[in-house]
């Protein structure tokens, strides 16, 4: 059975509390207001997003968001704050 998800990247200005309790609020509630889907009978599942190079005070703040917001997963890789130096972008190289 197919199943939908909608993934919420948020960049380092939303991953502050307050701004995070926010936007999870209004994401969802505006998930819970839709119909079930036709194909899976089911809303869509929601899905955040975060850096997995936060501090410990922020991935303190972020877990207690995510315990009261009735998202329905978490992924901690493959994005970051900040960018090494090190890392090459391919798209500039001549």
């Amino acid at each position: 059975m197919p199943r939908t998800c909608l993934i919420l990247c948020i960049g380092s200005g939303l991953q502050n509390r307050q701004l995070l309790e926010e936007l999870l609020a209004g994401v969802t509630e505006a998930r819970d207001q839709l119909a079930p889907s036709e194909l899976t009978s089911r809303r869509p599942r929601l899905v955040l997003k975060i850096a997995p190079d936060l501090d410990d005070s922020h991935l303190t703040d972020i877990a207690d968001v995510i315990k009261n917001s009735g998202i329905d997963g978490v992924i901690v890789s493959n994005t970051t704050i900040r960018r090494p130096s090190t890392l090459i972008d391919c798209t500039s190289l001549a």
